[in-house]
């Protein structure tokens, strides 16, 4: 069994691989390296797209809790899929807007999920050693900073956003 931080790097792999696939699509789709899109604020109130995106984030969170009945291969393929719709919507975006727009909180969402991966890989391989109180606690550690990267995404990210217009 490889130890968290191989499992980590392998999740982190995936993601890349996911990222570079997506930007492949769209490369090939397009015909071109990049595309730019002006961006424009939306201006939603914070607490509405506080809600919105909190609700988003917690549906993938679900829809990786399903690794317990669907096995590790849907843990991996969720952060390919992750990957590669991120790697299609970085097509549009210029290297300064991916660091200011996606960094910030994509940090916390791929940390938050790369904790309930590996507890869920974990729980499958050893499901006599591990303690269910383990279990619930790191779900729960995983969607407490998931809300914390909701908050960053509604209030930060906009605010960087109207910077980079």
């Amino acid at each position: 069994m490889l130890s968290k931080k191989k499992y980590r790097y392998l999740l982190m792999v995936i993601l890349v691989l996911g990222i570079c696939v997506g930007e492949l699509y769209e490369y090939i789709k397009l015909g071109t390296v990049y595309t730019s899109v002006p961006l424009k604020p939306v201006g939603l109130p914070v607490i509405t797209s506080f809600r919105y995106i909190l609700m988003r984030n917690t549906l993938a969170y679900i829809l990786l809790m399903a690794s317990f009945i669907l096995g590790k291969p849907f843990v991996f393929f969720f952060f390919f899929a992750n990957g590669m719709n991120i790697g299609r919507f970085l097509h549009y975006l210029t290297l300064k807007q991916t660091i200011f727009l996606f960094l910030p909180h994509g940090i916390f969402e791929y940390y938050a999920y790369c904790i309930l991966a590996i507890t869920i890989i974990y729980t499958l391989n050893d499901l006599q050693k591990l303690r269910s109180y383990f279990i619930l606690k790191n779900m729960a550690i995983g969607y407490i900073i998931l809300c914390c990267g909701a908050l960053v995404e509604s209030t930060i990210t906009p605010a960087l956003g109207r910077m980079l217009c």
